[in-house]
């Protein structure tokens, strides 16, 4: 990659970093609303029927 972009996206193991808060709540999010969407998908295969997902 151009200027070294892998390096500065990719850790290395001598330094380990945690995941705050925020990025474990926006997981957990990302999680619930693909789940969600899939159980949608799931009834109603179609495009609409992604659209339409209720709570």
């Amino acid at each position: 990659m151009a200027n070294g972009l892998a390096e500065r996206l990719l850790q290395r193991r001598e330094s380990p970093h945690k995941a705050s808060f925020l990025e474990l709540f926006f997981d957990l999010a990302f999680i619930f609303a693909l789940t969600r969407l899939s159980r949608a998908l799931l009834d109603d295969p179609s495009l609409n029927g992604g659209f339409q997902v209720s709570p």
